[in-house]
């Protein structure tokens, strides 16, 4: 790779070199015969001055190869270095044959005499001069193309471009110009005697010939080179105004003007592909980036649809819920009117319960005198018959109602689960709109905060409906005890029953069974008594009861109120979506007014080949 970016400096570079120095030698000979053969002329070709200037001619070349080559080579480490040598390299190509062609003649004249032989002199230096000039511009022009195409892997740097091609282009016709004239003027000058002969026209007309031909390369050779360039440069433009950017670069061969020209050309070649293929990129990523967008909005518009169906079902088992609470209030206000009978009931029982002891009581003081008062005996006996049917009446009833209040215990068991259920139903759709909330990102922070609301007030009716039924359960339980005591009392009133039968069909045996009679008359006082215990416990329950449906009574109002606020909160969050909804529709559009805009210039980048 590096071989390829810094070729090996061509031979043809130090030959054509070497040339420049060197080759006018032959053709200033060859005029010099034809213009007119000079005694010197040996003499001048083996002067001094002659070896030193074919010498220098020589070493000069070997040494700018030598010491100026290779800093153009280590370009990478000294830059400016290599621009410098590049330079100097050729502005010695022009220095050395023009000092030859200014000072040589000169010199050599001088060391052979020929100085004193005016004319001769004269055309020796004219022809030497403009042979050197010829031949040293058509070399050292071909020689620095060479050069500056080899070193085309430094980048052209105009600070050191300092030989423009206006200024080659001048020193060239210049120059030409010149060495015509002094080819013109040299037979007029050796042979002014034989002007107007045929000879002398003829010599005219070769070096006129010569003149033109050394011109005419020198001249045309750079103006064809730069030419060609102008029409490379044209079709790329050309090119460009099709829009191919895909064409390679332009290989800059040169360090003049037209270098820099190519140079800024491929700048903006790169720039454009560059710039042209990142916006390619962009609106290609733009695209993509539209359509990723309505597919995610019309994601969320779906998933915006979802969470509404999903809040309107919320809001149904709201409403559910809350026609499950009015009914459940209504149960409690039913519950309370029957512990409230039920109370006033077990107060009818405590009654008759403290009249059946004061009866007993007065059993017990007629068995002890029943000697004296049969007779009145036997009426308390049924009047005591009359109180015991009468108090099993009474019992029977207080049973029927506890049985009454055990149902609708069961019935408050039912609601009280089915608020639970209400509530876990509850929290699992909050649970399930805070999820969606998630998925819907900032904007469905709002609905979020409400979903965990719904969570909370979910999770409080549930220990509330908990609550409820733990004071059921015992209520139930209680109530049960009721019932087993009031068959117990029942039990008791049909032993008082068949005893006070006995006593009235076994009148006559009273006074024989005086003792026994006593002693079952204390024990049904004692089984009253624990009756009467037994019935302020039921008295005390049922107070309890009544205090506890008042509780319920509370914390349902409380649940109502909730269920109420959470529907208010239903609807705002409807309504929230509903805006939701409409903002999602005005993206959407924004998108495919987005999306057409991308493919209008997608339309134009595909006209251009990068």
């Amino acid at each position: 790779m590096m071989e390829n970016k810094m070729p090996k400096a061509p031979k043809a570079i130090l030959i054509l070199d070497l040339l420049t120095n060197l080759g006018w030698i032959f053709s200033d000979i060859i005029t010099n015969l034809v213009v007119g053969r000079s005694d010197n002329t040996l003499m001048i070709v083996t002067s001094k001055t002659v070896i030193i200037v074919l010498i220098l001619s020589i070493i000069v070349p070997v040494i700018k190869w030598k010491t100026l080559i290779p800093a153009i080579m280590d370009w990478e480490e000294n830059e400016a270095k290599a621009q410098k040598s590049i330079s100097l390299y050729i502005k010695l190509m022009a220095i050395l044959p023009i000092s030859i062609a200014v000072l040589a003649p000169v010199f050599a004249s001088m060391e052979t005499g020929l100085i004193d032989k005016r004319a001769a002199f004269i055309s020796f230096y004219l022809l030497t001069f403009a042979n050197i000039l010829f031949l040293a511009s058509a070399f050292a022009s071909t020689c620095s193309r060479l050069l500056e195409k080899w070193a085309s892997f430094i980048p052209v740097n105009q600070k050191f471009n300092k030989f423009s091609m206006t200024r080659r282009v001048f020193l060239m016709v210049f120059f030409n110009v010149i060495s015509s004239m002094f080819f013109i003027m040299v037979p007029f000058i050796r042979t002014p005697e034989a002007a107007g002969s045929t000879p002398f026209l003829l010599k005219i007309a070769f070096l006129i010939a010569l003149a033109l031909v050394y011109s005419s390369y020198n001249i045309l050779s750079p103006i064809s080179a730069t030419q060609k360039r102008v029409n490379k440069l044209k079709a790329n433009i050309f090119e460009l105004s099709k829009g191919n950017y895909g064409q390679r670069n332009i290989e800059i061969d040169s360090r003049d003007d037209m270098a820099l020209l190519f140079s800024n050309y491929n700048y903006f070649l790169d720039f454009s592909r560059n710039f042209l293929g990142t916006l390619i990129d962009a609106v290609n990523v733009s695209n993509t980036a539209s359509e990723k967008l309505g597919v995610n909005m019309q994601s969320t518009s779906k998933a915006i649809s979802f969470i509404t169906n999903g809040i309107e079902t919320v809001d149904e088992h709201i409403q559910n819920q809350s026609a499950g609470v009015l009914e459940t209030q209504s149960t409690l206000d039913q519950i309370a009117r029957n512990l409230n009978n039920l109370n006033s009931n077990i107060e009818n029982q405590a009654t008759s319960v403290t009249e059946s002891v004061s009866t007993i009581e007065e059993m017990s003081a007629s068995i002890q005198s029943v000697d004296k008062a049969v007779n009145e005996n036997m009426r308390a006996i049924n009047e005591l018959q009359k109180a015991s049917e009468e108090g099993n009446k009474a019992l029977q009833n207080s049973t029927e109602v506890v049985k009454t209040v055990t149902e609708n215990s069961d019935g408050l068991l039912e609601a009280s689960s089915v608020i639970q259920n209400i509530a876990s139903q509850t929290n699992l759709l909050a649970m399930n709109a805070a999820i969606e909330a998630a998925h819907a990102g900032d904007a469905g922070k709002g609905f979020a905060v409400v979903a965990d609301e719904i969570r909370k007030l979910a999770e409080e009716s549930s220990v509330q409906g908990k609550n409820i039924t733990n004071v059921l359960k015992q209520l139930k339980s209680q109530i049960e005890t009721l019932s087993t005591s009031s068959m117990s009392v029942e039990k008791q009133f049909s032993t008082i029953v068949k005893l006070l039968g006995l006593v009235q069909n076994r009148s006559t045996e009273i006074m024989n069974a005086m003792t026994e009679q006593s002693s079952g008359s204390a024990q049904v006082l004692n089984a009253v008594r624990e009756i009467n215990e037994i019935t302020e416990q039921v008295k005390l329950g049922s107070s309890e009861m009544v205090n506890g449906n008042k509780e319920i009574a509370k914390e349902n109002q409380k649940l109502v109120e909730s269920a109420e606020e959470i529907t208010t909160n239903m609807k705002n969050i409807n309504l929230s979506a509903e805006n939701i909804k409409t903002s999602i529709a005005m993206v959407l559009a924004a998108g495919e007014e987005e999306m057409e805009a991308i493919k209008k210039v997608s339309n134009q980048l595909a006209k251009l080949t990068v």
